[in-house]
């Protein structure tokens, strides 16, 4: 079996996104909690209770620059979650325990990090729920969230609004809930990730970061500024970049379901793709989302001086949607007819 480190503390429980988690590392991004079942416990270990080179492949993300980054593999005790020169995650089949073995000396606010944002995710999918890899602020209007793959700049658009007011849902992993008559969103924790470059363009307060150890990235801590309750989610927005155009316009278009749908399977996450059922399921829930939420296109110039601009897009957009009945959003985005 897998032996603690000598430095591990009496395991905690800890609030996130509407579940109870346990870890014997303490989370001070999380608030600790009493009571509830936890959903899954997080254990810091010296040795993984299993070999690892003994499994089938599953999926291989990289990063934006080519490099690789997350390696998940099935073994017949579960799954091996593998962060290039980091950190190895090993998963029960159930997703109820989960081993944290940093493969080199690591800071901890990295290892929360990756456990938050990379692998919390993944038990939510594998215990029957569903959420994307989207970012998401809560304002006057509504809620909107921000989908586009990594780097796009949806967690810099994010900040640009929480610096007007708004309230931050979630960064990374948007947990949605679309089995009623509206979907809605669970509140994450209060942390965005950010270059220093788009935290000067946002806040420009260094007296709000916390450094951690994620390519020069840092964390921008917004404690006491998220909901306190699931939100409705009436807009989404799919982030596209005009850089390297000569067209300096803020568009936002309508966005046809079948496209709609095809991005939001892309950007869902999932932890087993051999998994039938799993798919079936999350395809349901996606294709409910697509029919529940108006979805546009989100486009614009990446340079920092148009950022505040874009959130204002942002924010006049979703007031209009406010007052546009749902059915006639849903006609100007409809796909055409042949």
């Amino acid at each position: 079996m897998s032996r603690p480190l000598a430095h591990s503390v009496v395991p905690s429980t800890y609030e996130l996104g509407g579940f109870v988690i346990e870890s014997d590392f303490p989370f001070p991004e999380l608030n600790s909690v009493q009571t509830g079942r936890p959903v899954c416990a997080v254990r810091l270990v010296d040795t993984l209770s299993q070999r690892t080179s003994f499994a089938v492949s599953l999926v291989r993300t990289r990063l934006p620059n080519g490099h690789g980054w997350l390696t998940t593999a099935k073994s017949d005790r579960g799954y091996i979650l593998r962060c290039q020169g980091l950190v190895t995650f090993l998963v029960s089949n159930d997703g109820d325990d989960v081993e944290c073995h940093p493969d080199a000396p690591v800071p901890t606010e990295t290892l929360r990090h990756l456990f938050l944002d990379a692998v919390f995710p993944l038990i939510l999918n594998l215990k029957g729920h569903d959420a994307l890899h989207a970012t998401a602020v809560d304002g006057p209007d509504g809620c909107c969230a921000f989908l586009g793959h990594s780097g796009i700049g949806k967690s810099t658009l994010a900040a640009a609004l929480v610096r007007r007011g708004w309230q931050l849902v979630c960064d990374d992993c948007l947990h949605f809930d679309s089995g009623t008559d509206r979907v809605t969103v669970v509140p994450g924790y209060g942390g965005l990730r950010l270059w220093p470059d788009s935290i000067e363009a946002a806040f420009n307060d260094g007296s709000l970061l916390r450094t951690m150890q994620d390519r020069q990235k840092r964390r921008v801590q917004v404690a006491g500024m998220s909901p306190a309750s699931p939100v409705r989610l009436p807009r989404l927005y799919l982030v596209t970049s005009a850089r390297g155009t000569d067209d300096s316009r803020i568009r936002i278009e309508g966005v046809p379901p079948r496209n709609a749908f095809m991005e939001l399977v892309r950007h869902a996450f999932r932890l087993d793709l051999g998994d039938r059922s799993m798919l079936a399921r999350q395809f349901r829930s996606l294709q409910r989302l697509v029919e529940c939420v108006p979805i546009c296109r989100l486009i614009y110039p990446r340079e920092f001086e148009h950022l505040q601009a874009v959130a204002a897009a942002v924010a006049d957009d979703l007031r209009s949607a406010a007052m546009l009945p749902t059915y006639a959003f849903q006609h100007l985005s409809a796909d055409p007819q042949p």
